[in-house]
C-alpha cells in the first residue's frame, strides 16, 4: 500500500465528506474576532499592502476545507485545522496596527491623572453596554468603535483632538481583550470536566509491565500506549494495517489475543461506524471471559473509558489494580 494507515482510514471509501461542511464552518465562526478585525484593516489599508495580506493568508483560508476529502471522526474541537489559526492571530495583530490612530503624542501625565474619571466611566459605560447584547454584536461595537477612530484621524489630521484618541482606542482594546479572556474562559469550560486524565495515570502504572511482551488493544492510541509503554494495537486501525484494510473483526482480535481492551464510548457517535467499533470491542471481550475491569466517567455519565483485562494473563490482578486504584477519577464501576 502507498499511502499511511491513517489515509485509508480516514478516507472511508468516500471522495467527499460532505457532512463535515458545517463543522469547518464552525471553525471560522470561532475566529469571528479576528475575522472582524482583519476584514476592517483591509478596507482601510493600502491597496497593494492589503493585496499582499491577502496573497499571504489565502492558503490558510483553503487548507481547512481540504478536510473534507477525510473522514474527520477524531477532529476533537476542530484541530486538524490550528495550524493556520497563527496565521489569523498574525493578521489580526497587523490589523490593530492599521485600525488604532498612527500618531504617538508624549504621554501627559497630569491631564492623563485628570481624565481618569472620565476614561474609567467611558469603560463601565462600554462594559455595561456589552452585557445585554450578544457576542457578535459587542464585537461589531468595539471593531465601529475602533472604525471611528480611524475616520476620525483621516479626516481631521492636525487637530488637537488627536490626543485623546490614543486614550481612547487604548480603552476599546482592554475591552476587546477582557471579552477575548471571558471567550477563552468559556472556551475551557466546555472541556472534559475531570481534573487528572486516566489515560495518563493508568498508561503510568501498566508501565512496569511493559517488558512482559503484552498487548492493548484501544482505540485511544495516544496517551495510553505513550505512558505505559505496551505494544498496542489501534482498534480504529491508524497504526495496524489489517485493520485500517479489512476492518475490526472478532476474528482478528482472537488473533492478536489482546491482555488489555480498552474503548471510549461516547453518546451518538458521527458517522455510526465508531459505535461498531465499540460494539465489537464489548462483544468480543464479553464472550471471551474477559475481566470487566473499570469503567470511567470523562464527560458526562454517557462518555466513559471501558477498561477490560484478560483473566488467564498472569498478571491479571495486578493489571486490574493499576487500572482501578486511583481516587482523582469518576468510576462509574470498578472491579475489587
Amino acid at each position: 500500500y502507498p499511502l499511511p494507515n491513517t489515509f485509508y482510514v480516514k478516507y472511508n471509501g468516500q471522495l467527499l465528506h460532505p457532512r463535515y461542511l458545517w463543522d469547518i464552518y464552525e471553525m471560522f465562526r470561532f475566529m469571528a474576532p479576528l475575522l472582524l478585525l482583519i476584514g476592517c484593516a483591509w478596507m482601510l489599508d493600502h491597496r497593494q499592502r492589503a493585496g499582499r495580506m491577502l496573497l499571504l493568508l489565502t492558503p490558510a483560508f483553503v487548507f481547512p476545507w481540504s478536510y473534507l476529502l477525510i473522514d474527520q471522526t477524531q477532529n476533537i474541537g476542530s484541530r486538524f485545522q490550528y495550524p493556520v489559526y497563527p496565521l489569523f492571530l498574525l493578521a489580526a495583530a497587523y490589523a490593530l496596527g492599521v485600525l488604532l490612530p498612527t500618531k504617538k503624542p508624549p504621554i501627559p501625565w497630569r491631564r492623563l491623572w485628570q481624565a481618569l474619571p472620565r476614561i474609567a466611566g467611558a469603560f463601565l459605560a462600554l462594559f455595561a453596554l456589552a452585557i445585554p447584547l450578544d457576542d457578535r454584536s459587542f464585537l461589531m461595537v468595539v471593531t465601529g468603535g475602533l472604525l471611528l477612530l480611524k475616520a476620525w484621524q483621516l479626516r481631521h489630521p492636525d487637530e488637537r483632538s488627536r490626543e485623546w484618541q490614543p486614550l481612547l482606542s487604548t480603552v476599546l482594546l482592554i475591552v476587546l481583550t477582557l471579552f477575548m479572556l471571558r471567550q477563552s474562559y468559556m472556551l475551557t469550560k466546555t472541556f472534559y470536566v475531570t481534573q487528572f486524565d486516566d489515560r495518563k495515570a493508568i498508561g503510568l502504572a501498566l508501565q512496569p509491565y511493559a517488558r512482559k511482551g503484552y498487548t492493548m488493544v484501544v482505540s485511544e492510541a495516544g496517551w495510553v500506549p505513550y505512558f505505559s509503554r505496551w505494544r498496542t494495537i489501534d482498534s480504529f486501525g491508524l497504526n495496524d494495517e489489517t485493520i485500517a484494510h479489512q476492518g475490526l473483526t472478532p476474528a482478528y482480535l482472537a488473533s492478536v489475543q489482546a491482555d488489555i481492551i480498552m474503548y471510549h464510548e461516547v453518546p451518538d457517535p458521527n458517522p455510526p461506524r465508531w459505535t461498531e467499533m465499540i460494539e465489537i470491542l464489548q462483544n468480543y471481550a464479553r464472550e471471551h471471559d474477559y475481566v470487566l475491569a473499570a469503567i470511567i466517567e470523562r464527560k458526562g455519565e454517557d462518555d466513559l473509558h471501558v477498561y477490560y483485562v484478560r483473566r488467564d494473563n498472569p498478571d491479571a490482578g495486578a493489571l486490574i489494580e493499576a487500572i482501578t486504584g486511583h481516587d482523582q477519577f469518576r468510576y462509574q464501576y470498578r472491579a475489587r
